[in-house]
């Protein structure tokens, strides 16, 4: 449905204010703070057309107008304005990627409490899903006399790490030989490949020289078969309850609950078909009758060129958009670049 100019005017006006304020909007509020240049009679009957059309209703018969649905989907399609991040909190990010962990789980929940941070709303982020990955690199460093550590790449980004003993005449060139065979031997293979390529025989002939092998092979196994699902990392849940919306015990409630079930929060993006936009779910858009009163904004991120996870912010649908889409935006090429890195 298309709206003329002046009718754009006065929803766009109205989603800012109620954005702002959380009340009902009035022609007069419209006339005094946003288009001084349009009389309130007139703005009221462009907001009464707004109201039939479905753009806008009205919560209490004395009160102003406050968008629907449509209202909120037309604004951001059509009416909004890019926001920009102010340079701290580009700092912000960019000091995530310089001290990245080794550990990726510990960037992804770093990553989720910084973009809650930058928005003001909780924030969600999926962890890489595993399954069917492929080995990328094994390595083995000599930590201390009698101590190695064991780091497993796959190729989706994942990263898995353990101690391991070693006997007291293994060296440091014993581990480089051990790993450049695992990694000329096993790159880029699956699991179920790598056990019809033979690798339970070689960790029989290995295992005579570190008697723990057993556990390379373990941690390797962990990590390409890992979970059908991935995890699901939260930042800022305390947040969704300073809204003026979820001041309703009931309302709260059902997404307090959602929040334990990790197979419910990963299907809040379900099966969309993302591009390379941010994708935005407004209200009953979404699948889940939790968090029909809620707006989800999302995006990708990718590591070689392939998605392998989400990051996105739920609120309530007097949500700033331009906002949230710009940072969950920048927030997802961090994890992009961070998963590329190197």
């Amino acid at each position: 449905m298309s709206l003329d100019a002046r009718k754009q005017k006065i929803l766009q006006a109205i989603v800012r204010d109620y954005i702002l304020t959380a009340e009902p909007v009035g022609s007069r509020t419209i006339a005094r703070r946003y288009l001084m240049d349009i009389s309130a009679a007139t703005i009221r009957n462009e907001m009464a057309d707004l109201e039939e059309m479905g753009f806008l209703h009205q919560p209490h018969t004395s009160a102003g107008r406050i968008p629907s649905e449509s209202g909120y989907r037309f604004y951001v399609d059509n009416l909004l304005d890019e926001a920009t991040l102010s340079e701290q909190e580009v700092q912000a990010i960019k000091q995530i990627y310089h001290q990245q962990a080794q550990v990726l789980e510990n960037v992804i929940q770093e990553a989720a409490h910084l973009l809650s941070s930058l928005t003001d709303y909780m924030a969600l982020a999926s962890g890489p899903q595993a399954g069917s990955s492929r080995l990328q690199k094994l390595h083995m460093m000599e930590v201390q006399k009698g101590k190695a550590l064991v780091v497993v790449v796959s190729d989706n980004g994942l990263v898995a790490n353990r101690m391991i003993n070693l006997p007291d005449d293994i060296e440091q060139s014993d581990l480089d030989g051990i790993s450049d065979y695992i990694n000329r031997n096993f790159y880029n293979v699956t699991w179920n490949q790598m056990l019809k390529s033979g690798i339970l025989n070689v960790r029989q002939d290995i295992g005579r020289r570190i008697e723990q092998f057993d556990q390379v092979v373990e941690l390797i196994q962990e990590l390409l078969l890992g979970e059908s699902t991935a995890d699901i990392y939260l930042g800022g849940t305390a947040r969704i309850l300073v809204q003026p919306e979820f001041q309703d015990v009931n309302r709260v409630r059902s997404i307090l609950k959602l929040l334990d079930h990790r197979e419910a929060m990963l299907s809040l993006v379900g099966e969309k078909q993302f591009t390379d936009n941010v994708q935005v779910t407004i209200g009953s858009e979404n699948q889940l009758e939790e968090v029909e009163n809620c707006s989800l904004v999302t995006a990708l991120y990718r590591w070689n060129g392939a998605p392998v996870g989400w990051v996105g912010v739920l609120g309530p649908t007097r949500m700033d958009y331009a906002r949230a889409m710009t940072a969950v935006r920048e927030v997802s090429k961090l994890l992009t670049d961070i998963f590329n890195k190197g």
